[in-house]
């Protein structure tokens, strides 16, 4: 990845002068003599300055939240882009709020998995968690949370890896429940103990 993002050829403009303010305000008297570029800067760039600066969720946040990471709107963007990368996209059922667990170590138990799931996320209230489910036989659990912000939070947080007792484990979406279809040729209990006597 990185690679791909690398330039081959050297960036020869961040050697260049910047542009002189006062020539841009009309008042340069130097002339050639001038240290500083006389051009105008790119269209995006003087939209940008002209603005204010950054505008939407960045220009709201304080400092002390950038740095300290809380309610920070920025690494939240990087983390949801990555974790829909990383195929933990939030599916269009808002009602699931599970998530499903796999390859788990052979000596993993439902406290070792919970335990896991506590520390991977420290900023989560442990009371947003419904339930975890351990199914030792299939070496796979099942994290429930009581709502579906709580779940996004455990997919974005666990996006990069999540460990179970030092070895790395699969994680997915759970999937909604199949609806339950209403069946018409079904008879009353009443009924259908009447036509046994």
């Amino acid at each position: 990845m990185l690679k791909q993002l690398a330039r081959s050829d050297p960036y020869y403009k961040r050697n260049r002068p910047h542009i002189c303010s006062f020539y841009l305000k009309g008042e340069c008297n130097r002339g050639d003599d001038c240290p500083y570029r006389h051009e105008q800067p790119p269209e995006n760039a003087a939209s940008s300055s002209s603005s204010g600066g950054p505008t939407g969720q960045s220009a709201q946040q304080s400092i002390q939240d950038r740095y300290h990471g809380t309610n920070d709107a920025v690494a939240k963007r990087l983390l949801t882009s990555y974790a829909d990368t990383q195929g933990l996209a939030p599916p269009a059922d808002t009602s699931i709020t599970s998530l499903f667990i796999t390859s788990l170590p052979q000596n993993a138990t439902e406290a070792s998995v919970r335990t896991a799931i506590v520390q991977s996320i420290p900023s989560l209230d442990l009371q947003k968690i419904k339930s975890v489910v351990h199914v030792a036989k299939s070496r796979c659990a099942f994290a429930n949370f009581k709502d579906r912000e709580s779940a996004e939070l455990a997919a974005v947080a666990w996006a990069p890896g999540f460990e179970v007792d030092g070895q790395k484990v699969t994680v997915k979406w759970g999937r909604s429940r199949p609806a339950k279809a209403p069946s018409n040729d079904a008879q009353p209990a009443g009924a259908a103990t009447a036509v046994a006597s």
